[in-house]
C-alpha cells in the first residue's frame, strides 16, 4: 500500500506541476493581450488619422480636428489613468498642455462626449 509520506510526495509534485502550468499560461496569455492591444491601438490610429486627412484634404477642418482630438482624448484617458511609470511620464510631460488646450477648445459640457468627460476627471478640471 501507499504510505502517507509517499501520497504526501505525488500530491506535492502534483501541485507543482499545476501550479508551474498555471504560471506559464498566466505569462502567455498576458503577453498575448498586450499585443493584440497594441495591434487595436495601432489600427484605431491608423483609421482614425487616416480619416482625419481625408477631411483635411477635403477641407472639413471641423470633423478633421475632431477625428483627432477624440482619439488623441482617448489614448491620453487610458495613458493617464495606467499606473506605470509610461503613464506618469506622459501626465508630467503633456499633462499641463492638455489641460490648456482643454481649457481653450473644449467642447460645453453639454457637448461632451463621455470620453472628454472622462478625460476632464482624470485632468482635474470637473
Amino acid at each position: 500500500m501507499f504510505s502517507i509520506r509517499s501520497i504526501l510526495r505525488y500530491a506535492i509534485a502534483v501541485s507543482v506541476l499545476f501550479g508551474s502550468g498555471y504560471w506559464v499560461g498566466l505569462q502567455r496569455g498576458s503577453s498575448k493581450g498586450y499585443s493584440e492591444a497594441a495591434s487595436l491601438t495601432k489600427s484605431a490610429g491608423f483609421v482614425t488619422t487616416f480619416q482625419a486627412l481625408r477631411f483635411f484634404r477635403e477641407g472639413d477642418v471641423t470633423n478633421g480636428v475632431g477625428r483627432l482630438e477624440a482619439f488623441c482624448y482617448s489614448t491620453a484617458a487610458d495613458l493617464f489613468e495606467q499606473p506605470d511609470n509610461t503613464g506618469k511620464m506622459i501626465v508630467k510631460l503633456y499633462g499641463e498642455e492638455l489641460k490648456d488646450y482643454r481649457a481653450t477648445y473644449a467642447n460645453p459640457p453639454s457637448r461632451q462626449s463621455l470620453t472628454e468627460q472622462r478625460l476632464d476627471t482624470i485632468l482635474g478640471r470637473r
